[in-house]
């Protein structure tokens, strides 16, 4: 449960990467970091420009003020990245919901100062985080604690659902939505769809969201299982709903607001 104060990163060119900048934790660490700076950096083919997250692999969506993370005074200025790869966000920065009713963040004190991305498939998400932004490009997604309101959205239940075999081609050729891999649920996956403007919408094996144009799966009425096959894997952060299976691909209508 070590912490990390006061680290300066300058001067870096990346090339064929993961994130530019990375920093990740989970609920239970209840560590820190802070004073750190990213400055002067350029970047092509990664997958994302930032990733601030303090819910990897948590699997919850919130978290006791005692056994978070805190995240605080960190910095990124001068980040200048060409292509993220695929389909990829240019942001996740996704902070934990306090327990108890506390209106404190444990992600504060962010600043995102002179980024530009581009070439990106989605702008990405913010949530549950305090950040400052000046002349970025994409403009930042503001999300619940974000500075502004969540889209929301919810399962189109008037239209049915369906699963297919993707175990030969993961997504059957949709797209990944990296700014909800590993923080998966029903609602989620349809925000991004919705963000995208993609109307269809799809999870396999509990944490993986595509999303696609209307008719995207015509091609594919000879791998369309049983609806069974499809609730087999739980959604990785609401274990209540059912999000695909190993290989098998559910999808589904949304409605957002």
């Amino acid at each position: 449960m070590g912490s990390v104060d006061g680290v300066s990163f300058t001067n870096i060119d990346i090339r064929n990467s993961g994130p530019s900048v990375r920093i990740k934790s989970q609920c239970g660490r209840r560590a820190y970091v802070r004073n750190v700076l990213y400055e002067n950096i350029t970047a092509d083919n990664v997958g994302n420009a930032v990733w601030i997250d303090m819910m990897y692999f948590s699997k919850v969506d919130t978290c006791s003020p005692e056994d978070v993370s805190t995240f605080e005074n960190i910095t990124v200025r001068n980040l200048h990245v060409d292509h993220i790869t695929g389909n990829g966000a240019a942001y996740e920065i996704v902070g934990l919901a306090l327990t108890g009713g506390s209106d404190e963040l444990p992600i504060r004190g962010i600043t995102l100062d002179n980024v530009t991305v581009a070439h990106y498939g989605s702008a990405g998400e913010c949530t549950h985080a305090n950040v400052s932004t000046i002349g970025i490009s994409p403009p930042l997604p503001r999300g619940d604690g974000c500075g502004g309101v969540e889209v929301a959205c919810a399962v189109d239940t008037s239209q049915p659902m369906g699963c297919y075999d993707d175990s030969t081609t993961q997504g059957l050729g949709m797209q990944f939505q990296a700014q909800v891999h590993d923080h998966t649920t029903l609602e989620r996956c349809a925000a991004a769809c919705f963000r995208a403007k993609m109307p269809l919408t799809a999870i396999d094996a509990g944490n993986h969201c595509f999303c696609g144009a209307k008719g995207a799966l015509a091609k594919d009425s000879k791998l369309v299982r049983p609806l069974a096959e499809c609730e087999t894997s739980s959604c990785y952060s609401n274990k209540t709903q059912k999000c695909g299976g190993k290989g098998r691909l559910l999808t589904y209508s949304y409605k957002c607001s």
